[in-house]
């Protein structure tokens, strides 16, 4: 399994923190425009309305879906850079990198899990 590290982003001011996946965006990826609504990344929503708005007039135009396949792998190619562009969004904001995590310390293997590890519930009552 491929480790999963995601960069951890914090404002100095408002305290407000900030966990961006490292990689591809499959979010972007298949919310499209509404995931960079979402991410507050007003530039690239802007931009991304612009490209859609073009595309709908191209595809009337042409009368072709060739617009809609071409958007479809702008997309494809935009997620693949996304987050390291929320990321440096964030900092532009004023957000300081705290720390990079890898998502794989946060799980435990079954197989490390011993029965003296388990805690039941009638153990916690004092049963």
């Amino acid at each position: 399994m491929r480790n999963k590290y995601f960069t951890v982003l914090l404002h100095p001011d408002t305290g407000e923190e900030r966990e961006v996946k490292n990689g591809y965006s499959w979010t972007v990826l298949i919310f499209g425009i509404f995931a960079l609504l979402v991410r507050r990344q007003w530039r690239a929503s802007i931009i991304a309305f612009g490209i859609i708005v073009f595309n709908f007039f191209l595809s009337l135009s042409v009368g072709l879906n060739l617009p809609a396949i071409f958007y479809l792998i702008g997309w494809g190619i935009y997620a693949a850079v996304a987050n390291s562009q929320l990321v440096e969004s964030l900092l532009n904001r004023g957000y300081e990198v705290s720390n990079e995590i890898n998502r794989d310390d946060f799980y435990v293997n079954d197989d490390d899990v011993g029965v003296d590890d388990i805690t039941t519930q009638s153990s916690i009552e004092g049963e």
